[in-house]
């Protein structure tokens, strides 16, 4: 599921972006966005998992649209968090509240 919203004029926020390619485009494409007066962050949190109050109901799945987070052959929530975007929709999603972020 994909959420869209339109940003107006003097509206702020925040907005998660995946920036792939060259080095130089990579450094292109990041000079661009703080000329045109976008702040920037690196996100170095990781998604940490309380197995002892983890249910594995799965709420945490459907609503991580990176699919950093599935169940595998056993029903476990299984975490990749190299395709996690910390946007923490899988810890407001959790009714046991077993996620957390480091």
């Amino acid at each position: 599921m994909t959420t869209t919203k339109k940003i107006k004029c003097n509206e702020n926020g925040n907005f998660f972006i995946e920036i792939k390619g060259k080095e130089s485009e990579i450094i292109n494409a990041i000079n661009y966005l703080k000329k045109e007066g976008i702040g920037l962050a690196q996100s170095n949190i990781s998604i940490n998992i309380n197995r002892n109050k983890c249910v594995n109901c799965g709420a945490c799945t459907a609503v991580c649209e990176a699919s950093a987070l599935n169940m595998d052959a056993n029903w476990h929530i299984q975490v990749d968090s190299k395709k996690c975007l910390t946007c923490k929709s899988c810890k407001r999603a959790c009714p046991t509240r077993a996620i957390s972020y480091i």
